[in-house]
């Protein structure tokens, strides 16, 4: 009898180790980057975007136009001859009454500011699912021209 406990706690362990090193496996060597956000060429509808100037690094300057709104940068892309920001707004819950007043949202992208920037934007509502599939558009540039 202790000899079958053997043999299972064994195979336990072969099996552990089994599915350690395969579940490993993806995480070394070639790992790529997720895929590239889809974008458009349309014009970017929503609040005003810029790039705030004589930083070390791009900042995303947002003018909301009230309280509410949130912004988050959802990944960093290398494009042709710039770094490309992806960053999305989120518009403020309709259930709440917000001061009139604009807000300015401030969002680090970690892109030194010697770097040519394209920054792509998309708004959603306030309860859209962190992978919603909205496209992103062109909504501010700073080394190059847009």
């Amino acid at each position: 009898m202790p000899h079958c406990v053997r043999i299972r706690h064994v195979v336990s362990w072969v099996a552990l180790a089994t599915c350690i090193a395969t579940g490993a496996l993806p995480l070394i060597g070639c790992r790529s980057f997720s895929p590239v956000p889809a974008f458009s060429d349309r014009a970017f509808e929503g609040p005003p975007i810029s790039i705030a100037p004589g930083t070390s690094n791009h900042t995303v300057v947002i003018e909301a136009p009230h309280a509410g709104w949130s912004a988050t940068l959802s990944c960093i892309r290398p494009g042709p001859g710039h770094q490309a920001a992806f960053v999305t707004i989120r518009k403020p819950f309709p259930g709440v009454i917000y001061a009139q007043a604009v807000v300015t949202l401030r969002v680090g992208t970690g892109i030194p500011s010697t770097e040519p920037i394209h920054v792509y934007a998309r708004v959603v509502e306030h309860d859209a699912p962190s992978g919603v599939d909205d496209e992103y558009t062109l909504a501010a540039a700073a080394g190059i021209a847009k």
